[in-house]
């Protein structure tokens, strides 16, 4: 899914599919996209850690910030298909 940011090498940008697409890091954090709404420009988003409920945020849109253990994420672009998140710069 091709971010309309093209062109941007950034490690930090990965993206998340809709219903229930989830990204998955090595200590035991996931992100899952619970709905898109384009036309509202919003999107549902939370994370587990170890299979517990740690944050849920409802109705994000793009440039919003959202925190998931302590890291700062940004939402730079959302579709139909489900959302980017990039890491905040510290």
């Amino acid at each position: 899914m091709p971010c309309r940011e093209r062109g941007r090498s950034d490690d930090r940008l990965f993206s998340l599919l809709n219903n229930s697409g989830a990204q998955r890091f090595p200590a035991g954090l996931s992100f899952t996209v619970s709905y898109v709404d384009t036309a509202a420009g919003t999107a549902g988003i939370g994370a587990n850690c170890a299979a517990m409920p740690i944050a849920v945020y409802k109705d994000v849109r793009v440039g919003d910030t959202v925190e998931f253990a302590g890291v700062m994420f940004e939402m730079p672009d959302l579709a139909k298909k489900g959302v980017w998140l990039r890491q905040a710069s510290k």
